[in-house]
């Protein structure tokens, strides 16, 4: 008895169906609406994915739509940044260094918030310890005193870089006179860039005037900070009113004014798009709204730690070997 034929019908059921094949630039724009961590995974798929998620191009493109996506759905791109303050008891073992790491949305919206650990920058030493000096497009730039050495590092990647020496001649200088850091993006240069600001005394000093706003006979201190995209400056006074002034084209807007800082460490940290400053204060984290005047707490016991030191950050791809 002959086999029957092969069945034409079954063969073209049993054969594994082909995968749709998406355009590579249909991929690639998927990609820049994807979270870090899930682009971090993916670089592990194959080597075409591993290629289009550390190009420049791309990291330039994700970082575009981490921006869209912050002015569009506000506090979902960024992240708050939480390490220890207590530098200062370095020698005392019991400390706790963990650095914590949470969206800011839930910072405004869960009440029952749970900051997962992040990991830490430097290996702890008794004689140094570290101290953000700002963030810019998802990098952190942190000063390690007292030798003053400078690091950038993304907390969303885990890559770090160490910035070469900048203050080369200046050492006799170091033990009298005071630096001032600041860290942002030359948009001429397409870098980004730190900036010391060395402030030593000798008989031939001179200083330069930079226009503020009028501060009033009565503030005791004021700080600058970079707020809604703008520089601004915080004053204090004696009677615990903070007033906040912001930069714009045509110079300095007063944005609010509120007390209750009578003798505390306050300093804003984001405001939201409907109004509403987070503070780190030595207490805790306080939400208040200068457009209706309320204020609340996050309920959060983490977030309520004594002696932390916050910052916020957008997580993106940007590494710091990039920077010149």
């Amino acid at each position: 008895m002959e086999p029957l034929p092969p069945n034409p019908m079954r063969a073209r059921v049993d054969q594994p169906q082909p995968r749709p094949i998406l355009p590579p630039e249909l991929i690639a724009e998927i990609f820049t609406w994807l979270p870090v961590d899930s682009l971090l995974r993916f670089r592990c798929v194959c080597k075409s994915f591993k290629t289009l998620i550390s190009s420049t191009d791309f990291v330039k493109s994700h970082l575009r739509s981490r921006k869209a996506l912050s002015n569009t759905r506000p506090n979902r791109a960024e992240r708050l940044f939480r390490r220890s303050l207590s530098f200062f008891m370095r020698r005392e073992r019991d400390i706790d260094w963990r650095v914590l790491s949470c969206s800011l949305y839930s910072v405004y919206n869960d009440p029952q918030i749970d900051l997962p650990e992040l990991g830490s920058l430097l290996d702890q030493d008794d004689d140094f310890y570290d101290w953000i000096i700002g963030s810019c497009d998802g990098l952190l730039c942190s000063v390690i005193y007292p030798n003053h050495d400078v690091v950038v590092w993304n907390p969303s990647t885990r890559v770090s870089r160490s910035l070469p020496n900048y203050e080369p001649g200046f050492e006799k200088w170091r033990s009298s006179c005071y630096t001032v850091f600041g860290f942002g993006y030359d948009f001429q240069l397409d870098d980004y860039k730190v900036v010391a600001v060395l402030a030593y005394r000798d008989k031939q000093e001179t200083y330069d005037k930079v226009v503020l706003p009028d501060l009033g006979k009565d503030t005791t201190h004021w700080e600058l900070e970079t707020l809604i995209d703008c520089l601004s400056v915080s004053c204090f006074n004696d009677d615990g009113f903070c007033t906040v002034w912001v930069m714009k084209e045509l110079g300095w807007t007063k944005l609010f004014r509120v007390g209750g800082f009578r003798g505390e460490f306050c300093c804003p940290l984001y405001i939201s798009d409907i109004g509403e400053v987070l503070w780190e204060t030595y207490e805790s984290l306080i939400i208040y709204n200068y457009k209706d005047k309320s204020c609340r707490l996050p309920t959060s016991e983490v977030l309520k730690n004594q002696d932390r030191h916050s910052t916020v950050y957008m997580e993106t791809l940007v590494s710091p070997m990039i920077m010149n």
